[in-house]
């Protein structure tokens, strides 16, 4: 009996660790940390699409020198480990995936549509839900 309650005690004390938890950076970037939480307990989908949305919605990769492409510009990005969507927000378009040349690489930057990420996050949702 001892070991039950104190097994539910800490499982209780995860929960609420759980839902105090910090926030991305990148989320804070757009959203106050009272906002997300209140996000995170009172629409925990939008929640898990705006943690989605920070992931998914672009990527980066080396510019193939045999593949002729044309970009929609040139951009500066400082640490390519520490892309926040929410600050390249004026490269975004609603409809369609944009690509730019990151400036002093070989590489650059995929970032989709807002309708291409919401597809991507159905599929992903679809599949989650089937396994």
């Amino acid at each position: 009996m001892r070991t039950l309650i104190i097994a539910l005690a800490f499982l209780g004390l995860n929960v609420c660790v759980a839902q105090s938890g910090e926030h991305p950076a990148q989320l804070l970037y757009q959203f106050s940390e009272k906002k997300l939480d209140k996000m995170r307990s009172d629409n925990p989908d939008q929640y898990a699409y705006e943690l989605f949305f920070v992931e998914h919605s672009f990527f980066v990769s080396e510019i193939n020198p045999a593949k002729s492409m044309s970009f929609d510009g040139e951009i500066t990005i400082k640490n390519l480990n520490e892309i926040n969507i929410y600050k390249l927000s004026k490269y975004r378009d609603s409809v369609r995936t944009q690509y730019y040349k990151i400036k002093g690489t070989n590489q650059m930057i995929c970032i989709r549509s807002e309708a291409e990420v919401a597809k991507i996050h159905e599929m992903y949702k679809k599949n989650q839900i089937k396994k």
